[in-house]
């Protein structure tokens, strides 16, 4: 049988004047493509509402946003991946700052000194999977654009790994012997019951005769006495 793998796939189309992900810092006041992964059902809620902004979060309330489309598809973590969503989103990011390492003096504080967005560069050591992170304060700077699902990919498997070979080998052979086992037992009892049926049958044949020799000298001491 085959499994399911799902991938993300993103076009390379771009609306004007919209940057893609590089490296660099984004910057001030310029409008960049993001992603935001989430669950169908939340993806559902944010179509109908819009985004709101976190209560909290590793840069305080905000939206969290990526431009990396493999940052994004992470998320919800633990989540089913057939049941996440992306959504795709363009941001004017206003004025940002760069928050390169935990406990930054303006880490969750950065909007209450005049700053629209922050940024996590890559491989700062802040991120595990040391991909880049975006937090935006209003969710009006925001405008999706569209919501991007996985697409299931049928994975043939190849060969069967060899402790199932192993596994599967083992199981008939223990079969075998289980009923090579139960065949010599039952020709076993099959012979003992032959042997014991033969023994009692020549044992009752002898007590028979003795039994006939005793009354014909019973019968015997009878007929003298007379």
């Amino acid at each position: 049988m085959s499994r399911q793998r799902y991938e993300w796939a993103e076009d390379d189309f771009l609306p004007p004047g919209v940057s893609r992900l590089d490296a660099s810092q984004p910057n001030d006041n310029q409008t960049y493509i993001m992603y935001h992964g989430t669950t169908r059902a939340n993806a559902r809620s944010i179509k109908r509402s819009g985004f709101r902004r976190s209560s909290g979060g590793m840069l305080g309330p905000g939206v969290y946003l990526s431009r990396d489309l493999k940052k994004a598809s992470r998320y919800p973590i633990g989540h089913p991946r057939y049941d996440r969503v992306v959504i795709k989103v363009m941001v004017n990011v206003g004025k940002v700052i760069v928050i390169n390492r935990q406990g930054h003096r303006l880490q969750k504080t950065w909007h209450y000194h005049r700053y629209d967005s922050a940024w996590v560069p890559p491989n700062c050591g802040m991120v595990r999977s040391g991909l880049e992170e975006d937090c935006v304060w209003d969710p009006r700077r925001i405008t999706i654009l569209k919501y991007i699902k996985p697409k299931s990919v049928s994975v043939q498997p190849t060969l069967y790994p060899p402790s199932t070979v192993d596994e599967d080998s083992e199981e008939s052979s223990e079969e075998d012997s289980e009923e090579s086992s139960e065949e010599d037992s039952e020709e076993s009892s099959e012979e003992s019951s032959e042997g014991s049926s033969e023994g009692s049958s020549e044992g009752s044949s002898e007590e028979s005769s003795e039994e006939r020799l005793f009354f014909c000298f019973l019968l015997f001491l009878v007929i003298e006495s007379l």
